[in-house]
């Protein structure tokens, strides 16, 4: 199904059936309506949260970010000095998801790794996919949602920002420039504090509404960037079609620039390699909308308007009609000339379609860029393969084998986590 985004809305039905697993609003935090409107998220039909993480993680701050990333992911590598051996999987969720939180709340966090894994905990426990892991875990969280209007964890995430959200409050108040490599929170208070018309009061009422908004940033870095980290480091480990070969000069560029004060580069090929992965190993399904009628052209039948469509993503993505040799791990599709992406506009995902696509995509590839290069000149890598007596009935149910036979063993899986990387 190919449609634009006024034919069809992504983020009403998507709301609808799991808002409910994410942070709520208060109308108390309102004192009046007019402040409601301008402030509240609203269900997906108020003030929308990709303006302000575009603002957020803007260039200028996403290059002052790269040295301590660097910095505090040559920490986490001298940590694995002491095991040797790691699931590739959670080591890169760990790496990954402490450079998010780093640049999402500041220096202090970075430098203070117990703090760190404090904040680490809790994101963790917030991610929805945690919350309904299994029947007894997701009867809990609906059993918490049903007593307090939502799941507790979200109140513990609030209450670990506050002190962060009120201290850079002052901080605006006060009349303190932003410095440039600010964190996303110190971004945040300040384009509310310009969109409120610089009152206090209006401002102080947002202090929710920017503690959600900090969960919903890392979440979407948790869920995504990590486990595309680690099929990066997958595909170049294994040299999937050369994926290995072709990438390392780039990321030699990438080691060459952060050596420099002011670093800065560009990764056309490793953007490919995540666009790639993206289109292998994403789960589930797209639900939308339909906001006008729609005729469909394989049956003429009109689909009519507020209807929810449910569109498998596992077929979609490996259908021949939209991409040549659907099956196999290739790059290079989204090479001039070839550029599935663009001829598949509209069908094809990948950072993201629509007015608002994914504002975070420069800097997903930029830290995974860091993460892949310095990881491959830190340590010689070996890969670990399961006994072959070994059977994994979860990627059965995800990626049935008998129906891809051409599909290398080692790519059964999706984007999240595969049982054995």
């Amino acid at each position: 199904m190919k449609q634009s985004e006024k034919s069809a809305s992504m983020l009403k039905p998507i709301d609808d059936l799991v808002g409910f697993a994410f942070p709520q609003e208060n109308k108390k935090d309102f004192p009046t309506k007019e402040l409601e409107q301008r402030i509240s998220f609203a269900r997906g039909q108020g003030v929308s949260g990709a303006p302000i993480f575009m603002h957020s993680i803007r260039k200028e701050k996403m290059l002052c970010w790269l040295k301590p990333i660097r910095s505090l992911l040559e920490h986490k590598f001298i940590s694995l000095e002491e095991s040797g051996t790691v699931d590739l999987f959670d080591w890169c969720r760990t790496l990954i998801s402490s450079v998010t939180v780093g640049v999402l709340l500041g220096e202090r966090v970075l430098e203070d790794h117990a703090l760190m894994e404090t904040f680490l905990e809790i994101y963790y426990d917030g991610d929805p996919e945690f919350a309904f892991k299994g029947p007894l875990k997701a009867a809990g969280s609906m059993l918490e949602v049903g007593l307090f209007g939502e799941r507790r964890v979200f109140q513990r995430q609030r209450d670990l920002t506050d002190p962060y959200i009120q201290e850079e409050i002052q901080n605006v108040l006060a009349g303190k420039p932003e410095p440039n490599d600010g964190s996303v929170l110190s971004s945040m208070v300040r384009y509310w504090y310009n969109r409120l018309d610089k009152d206090e009061a209006a401002l102080r009422s947002a202090t929710r509404r920017i503690g959600n908004d900090l969960f919903m940033f890392t979440f979407a870095a948790f869920t995504n960037s990590y486990a595309a980290a680690a099929w990066v480091m997958y595909h170049i480990l294994h040299n999937t079609n050369k994926t290995g070969d072709n990438i390392q000069p780039e990321l030699d560029k990438v080691h060459q620039s952060m050596e420099q004060d002011n670093p800065e580069f560009e990764c056309p090929g490793l953007e490919k390699i995540i666009l790639e992965i993206a289109r292998l190993y994403s789960p589930g399904a797209f639900l939308r909308e339909i906001m006008k009628p729609w005729t469909m052209p394989s049956t003429k039948e009109v689909v009519p308007k507020g209807s929810i469509v449910m569109l498998s993503v596992g077929c979609i993505y490996r259908d021949s009609q939209f991409f040549e040799n659907p099956l196999e791990f290739d790059p290079s599709r989204f090479e001039p000339g070839r550029d599935e992406e663009k001829k598949n506009a509209g069908i094809f995902a990948g950072f993201g379609t629509g007015t608002h696509p994914c504002a975070g995509r420069k800097f997903a590839i930029w830290e995974i860029a860091i993460f892949a290069s310095e990881a491959l000149r830190y340590f010689d890598f070996e890969i670990l393969t399961p006994p072959p007596d070994h059977i994994n009935t979860v990627k059965d149910i995800i990626i049935n084998a008998e129906d891809h036979p051409r599909l290398d063993p080692s790519q059964f899986g999706f984007l999240w986590r595969p049982i054995d990387p």
